[in-house]
């Protein structure tokens, strides 16, 4: 609402505004609803900003401080530059910067020691404060100008007492020696994730943000590999488009100074331990089609990956060795091959239901021996599809 609050008052008709290209929703929205003429930028490009040629009276640049899907932080001291080069307003929305950067947690501007009469400062209440609402700190002739011209501020109901109390505090904690001890304990933190994801091989973006996310690619292996962790208790949300562009589908690891380091071994042996089981009721409904496709996409994400099929009926003898058409096509679309042994530990030739087929041949299906062959499998590769 306040992103709303401050687009709508500062932009209108005969107004420009320049808008990063991964800008938050809430900006988005923002320019859209101020009527203003837009130009958006490609993501963090100054030069193209400063190329850009207009004959507005009001300009405004429009740019997240820390871009929630990628981690990464604006380039400010360029962006204040044009900012006063150009006469523009430069409104920066610091909902993940406020309380976690710059001294006693002042936020991204601050960490850079920038200041500028240019520059509206968006800072949000609902994040690292844990209460809700924003504020705006700007010059005293914005402010006042937000305060009579801003709709959402001036026709939304005040904060309760608690409220404002509760903001009170937290702000006070965040300012004081135990807001310090906390972001000493999040940068600990943060370049443990850093080193952690970059041994996953897949592919972490650059971020030294509480942000870490790490590109999978495709929408059906990004949530399947949510879905696996979310069964070791851990919970890494998928982020697929629209949110963030087609082919680039993430997980997304954020994290607060009340993580622990025994947190991140938790999650660096799931990820690094990584099965999917794909399950079914019966014989012959697609399990090892949909297997097949979640392979193909691990290995096109450049994950090194092995199918286990640990149980399969139907097999038929070539070269004295007992094959299964099904895992052998699972074996031909992963990229790293187990022997037959552990690929499939129990195989009957009769084609019907597997517990059936081994009843039938007198082969006792003993959980110990699967279990043996997972734990193996595990040590061969990133990701093992059973």
């Amino acid at each position: 609402m306040a992103n709303l609050a401050v687009l709508t008052a500062l932009a209108g008709r005969g107004t420009i505004v320049f808008s990063d290209a991964l800008n938050h929703a809430s900006l988005v929205d923002g320019v859209r609803l101020s009527r203003a003429q837009t130009q958006i930028y490609q993501h963090a490009d100054t030069e193209a900003l400063d190329a850009s040629r207009d004959n507005a009276t009001t300009r405004l640049i429009v740019t997240d401080t820390v871009f929630s899907m990628d981690g990464d932080i604006a380039p400010f001291a360029r962006l204040v530059e044009l900012a006063e080069k150009y006469g523009a307003w430069l409104v920066v929305d610091d909902a993940h910067g406020f309380g976690v950067l710059g001294p006693q947690g002042r936020g991204a501007l601050a960490q850079y020691a920038l200041r500028s009469k240019h520059l509206v400062y968006v800072g949000t209440l609902g994040k690292v404060a844990g209460v809700s609402g924003a504020f705006v700190a700007a010059h005293a002739t914005v402010v006042e100008w937000l305060i009579q011209r801003a709709r959402p501020y001036i026709f939304t109901t005040a904060f309760a007492p608690a409220v404002a109390h509760a903001v009170s505090a937290s702000v006070w904690i965040i300012a004081s020696d135990e807001g310090d001890a906390r972001r000493a304990h999040l940068t600990s933190l943060i370049d443990t994730t850093r080193a952690m994801l970059k041994r996953t091989r897949l592919l972490p973006v650059d971020s030294h943000t509480v942000m870490q996310p790490l590109v999978i690619g495709g929408n059906d292996e990004t949530l399947a590999i949510a879905a696996a962790l979310d069964r070791h208790g851990l919970w890494v949300p998928a982020i697929r488009p629209p949110t963030v562009p087609t082919g680039t589908s993430r997980l997304r690891v954020s994290l607060s100074a009340a993580h622990s380091e025994d947190d991140l071994a938790r999650l660096e042996h799931a990820m690094t331990a990584l099965s999917l089981f794909v399950a079914g009721t019966d014989t012959k409904i697609g399990k090892s089609l949909v297997s097949s496709g979640l392979l193909h996409g691990f290995v096109r994400a450049g994950l090194r990956a092995v199918a286990m099929k640990p149980i399969a009926s139907g097999a038929t003898e070539r070269d004295g060795v007992l094959h299964n058409d099904a895992a052998d096509q699972l074996d031909a679309t992963a990229n790293v091959a187990l022997p037959n042994a552990i690929r499939t530990p129990f195989m009957m030739r009769e084609p019907i239901a597997p517990h059936i087929a081994a009843a039938r041949e007198g082969i006792a299906l003993e959980i110990g021996r699967i279990v043996e062959a997972h734990r193996f499998a595990l040590t061969q590769a990133d990701i093992v599809v059973v």
